[in-house]
């Protein structure tokens, strides 16, 4: 089975050192190391990050000494125990999203699709985009939507109406993180894969990793990563606190 090369490897690792604050050697570890928010800003909660043996717990700086003494010791399967996850915080807390699967495809393992109806994307497509957004529930189209016109845009069509569009966002250097959303009248027939394929293709074109992420509750959206060749690297887990 391919594997992600090992430059594909360093450059995600780099990335996700700087997003926490770390040194890269940090995913050598077996342990968890909590530590206050860098890129998550002031993002109000915690935020428990998966990659392998490395549990990484990023908290609001205030929380910084509290969570420490919580999860400084825990093991890392502490991640796999959502309960326990809760009754360490001792706060109250509005949602829990996760756990997620955050997976990379290269060169190496990228399977793309080719289906005729799907393309780029321009400004002359904004009549179709703008019904599919008012289509999609504003949940799934906060989680998967994007916005048309600033990076590569991704959709394919079902005759004339627009089934699905991916876009990517960049994050630091080399991630192309992408979302995909599609309407909720067409899914299940290709229409999600066949538009996460095209953009992953132009972003390797354009030297960027390609990012996935879905919950692992979502099955469908897994199998749509998993069969362009998106392989696991991390899980999250965000947890927003109410106060």
């Amino acid at each position: 089975m391919p594997e992600l090369a090992d430059a594909t490897i360093a450059a995600v690792d780099d990335y996700w050192a700087s997003f926490f604050g770390c040194a890269p050697t940090i995913f050598a570890t077996s342990a968890t190391t909590v530590v206050p928010h860098v890129g998550l800003g002031d993002y109000r909660g915690l935020w428990l990050f998966r990659r392998r043996a490395t549990l990484i717990v990023s908290v609001p700086p205030g929380r910084l000494e509290h969570d420490r003494a919580l999860f400084g010791t825990a093991p890392t399967t502490l991640f796999d125990d959502l309960p326990a996850i809760r009754a360490c915080i001792e706060a109250p807390i509005e949602r829990v999203l996760g756990p997620a699967f955050v997976g990379y495809a290269d060169a190496m393992t990228f399977r793309p699709v080719s289906r005729p109806e799907a393309r780029l994307l321009t400004t002359s497509d904004w009549a179709a985009f703008e019904f599919l957004r008012q289509s999609c529930p504003a949940l799934d189209w906060e989680h998967g939507g994007t916005k048309l016109g600033a990076q590569p845009v991704a959709g394919c069509f079902a005759g004339a109406l627009l089934a699905s569009v991916a876009g990517y966002e960049r994050w630091g250097e080399r991630i192309a993180h992408i979302a995909v959303v599609t309407h909720p009248g067409y899914r299940g027939h290709g229409y999600g894969r066949a538009v996460v394929s095209a953009l992953s293709r132009v972003a390797l074109e354009q030297g960027l990793i390609p990012q996935y992420r879905t919950l692992m509750s979502n099955s469908p959206s897994l199998a749509v990563g998993a069969a362009l060749g998106f392989l696991p690297y991390a899980e999250s887990i965000a947890v927003r606190l109410a106060v």
